[in-house]
């Protein structure tokens, strides 16, 4: 009898030791075989700018035009260390800004595993642009489509913000009648033709 109870002991000493270990050690195996999705976020007068990751090898800078309610995604490319990706949208004119005489963004990024498919089976970026302008309380969620293999063969990408939902915190506000409700899904996508995203300059290093 002794000799099963010491048995016994040991196996649950040993039991509960592997265990102690195991969450011990566990949140250090998360961190190294994860990628890192923590972003940056600045703001002024005249930009907001952010990071995002786009897949798991590299990250897209996002910069707001305060004064336009432009937004620009812009990537490095891993072969060339040079910025070979291209994505802009029209906030402005998304949330039907037209009577706001200054607007005020706010502008944050998101880790996002959407799982619709774009052209070719291409898959959205892991990133998910939120964009509130404060003046009338009206907000925004963006995302585009991202061909790592497109990338990882070191040629260019560029295309649209696509506008994937938006609404209004406080639809009583005066002008906020454009989007109604709390929450409301517009089906709005960027069309092709209502922005030029010829016009954003970045040293001509985008090629197809």
């Amino acid at each position: 009898m002794n000799t099963q109870s010491g048995s016994f002991r040991n196996a649950f000493l040993w039991g509960l030791g592997s265990l102690i270990v195991g969450l011990l050690v566990w949140p250090t195996i998360q961190t190294l075989t994860e990628p890192e999705l923590a972003s940056g976020t600045d703001s002024g007068d005249d930009y907001s700018i952010s990071t995002g990751m786009v897949d798991a090898e590299m990250e897209g800078i996002f910069i707001l035009d305060q004064k336009t309610g432009i937004l620009s995604c812009m990537v490095l490319g891993s072969r060339t260390g040079k910025f070979n990706a291209l994505y802009a949208g029209d906030v402005a004119a998304d949330l039907a800004l037209g009577q706001v005489r200054k607007p005020r963004f706010r502008l944050v990024t998101g880790y996002a595993d959407l799982k619709v498919r774009g052209a070719g089976g291409q898959r959205p970026a892991k990133t998910v642009v939120y964009v509130l302008e404060e003046t009338s309380s009206r907000f925004a969620a963006y995302g585009f489509f991202w061909s790592t293999s497109t990338a990882k063969g070191g040629k260019g990408q560029q295309g649209f913000l696509q506008l994937l939902d938006s609404g209004q915190l406080r639809p009583d506000i005066e002008g906020g009648g454009a989007i109604g409700g709390v929450v409301e899904e517009t089906g709005g996508r960027i069309k092709e033709g209502s922005i030029n995203s010829g016009d954003i300059k970045t040293g001509g290093t985008i090629k197809e």
